[in-house]
Parts: structure tokens; sequence; C-alpha cells
């Protein structure tokens, strides 16, 4: 029973796109986290990125469309510090990336629930439901008989 109440909330969809995201790993660590933040917590992600000054009154990017890869390091490095600091104007941004991360590690679930849910299935102990499968990532003893 418990088993089953674990696979209950699972999302075949979500599972899959974020399973796509994966090849990013290799080659930008922050596009494969921009991505699966966006996948997983657009709404809580997108205020964030507003909280911390896209947009908004907080000014930690410029007013331009372009910021030099030379000027992203500092940038990152100032609004960590900001982030971590006590300062009570980075509190809507401390809050939103708590839910954004929060939401995503619900979501990074997905895969362990898909192998319980298909075990529950092959034993005859859950009735059948769309489980994503791609088998991309899974080791080849996992796939064996």
């Amino acid at each position: 029973e418990q088993a089953r109440e674990l696979v209950a909330d699972y999302d075949a969809a979500l599972h899959q796109a974020l399973e796509e995201t994966s090849p990013l790993y290799e080659v930008d660590n922050g596009l494969f986290w921009v991505s699966n933040f966006e996948i997983a917590a657009p709404m809580e992600f997108h205020h964030f990125l507003t909280a911390l000054g896209h947009g908004s009154g907080q000014q930690w990017t410029l007013d331009r469309a372009h910021t030099s890869p030379k000027a992203v390091e500092q940038i990152v490095a100032e609004a960590e510090e900001a982030l971590i600091s006590s300062d009570s104007s980075m509190e809507p941004a401390r809050r939103a990336g708590e839910l954004v991360y929060s939401k995503w590690l619900q979501a990074s679930s997905m895969p362990v629930k898909a192998v319980v849910a298909n075990a529950l299935m092959s034993h005859g102990l859950m009735v059948s439901f769309d489980v994503y499968q791609s088998d991309k990532l899974l080791p080849d003893y996992i796939n064996s008989p």
C-alpha cells in the first residue's frame, strides 16, 4: 500500500521532460540547472529571477540584453553573497529559491517512482498506468534478466 502511495503522483510527461535535459549537463552545468528549474517549477523560477533583478529594482543584472562572460562570474558571486546575507531585501528571492528547489526535488523523484511503479505492475500489485521508459540512463544490470 505504501509503495502505491509513493507512485501515486508519478508524472510521465515531467519524467520525460527532465530526462531530456540530461545531455545538457555535459554541455553546461548552468544550462542543465536552468532547464531543470524551468521544467519543474516554471512560475517559481521566473519569480526567483525577477526577485534577483531581472526586470525589478534589485538590479543584480544590468539593464541590457547581454552581459559579458567576464562579468557573469562577478554578478553571480554578488547575488550569492546577498542571498546568504541577512539582507531583508533578498527575502523574496530566498523564498522563491526555496520553492524552486523544493519543487525540483519532488520532480527529480520521477525516475525512481517509474522503477517502483514498473516493479509493482510486473508483480501484479498495481494496475497499469502510463510510465515513461527510455532506459537510456539506466545501468545494464537493471535491464538484464
